[in-house]
């Protein structure tokens, strides 16, 4: 059973991602809003941080779309984990437009 602490925790970063995630837009249907809409609900911030929202358990993405070309995101989110990566990234199963949704917004995270 978890602990009153972790609990907490729990709560508290979950308030935190509520409270600093704008709302998306009603009309906007675009490949980098779909794929943040797919960042927030398949729990990635559990583990990520983007701009210092999230948890720390794995690298920030916050620059990850400056560091990383579209072509080696979308790699990564298919065949994960790559090679040589850290195994405690989950396999994350996307049909094909929501790997392009999640690749679109992932390289559109450029300054924080």
């Amino acid at each position: 059973m978890a602990s009153l602490g972790t609990v907490m925790r729990v709560v508290i970063v979950g308030a935190l991602l509520l409270a600093a995630a704008p709302a998306p837009a009603q009309d906007d249907d675009s490949p980098v809003a779909r794929g943040r809409h797919l960042f927030e609900t398949r729990g990635c911030y559990g583990c990520h941080a983007i701009g210092g929202v999230g948890a720390t358990t794995a690298p920030s993405l916050s620059r990850v779309g400056a560091k990383y070309s579209r072509e080696y995101l979308a790699r990564w989110l298919r065949e994960t984990p790559p090679r040589g990566a850290v195994e405690h990234m989950p396999r994350i199963p996307l049909a094909e437009p929501e790997l392009e949704a999640l690749t679109a917004y992932l390289s559109s995270l450029r300054e924080f």
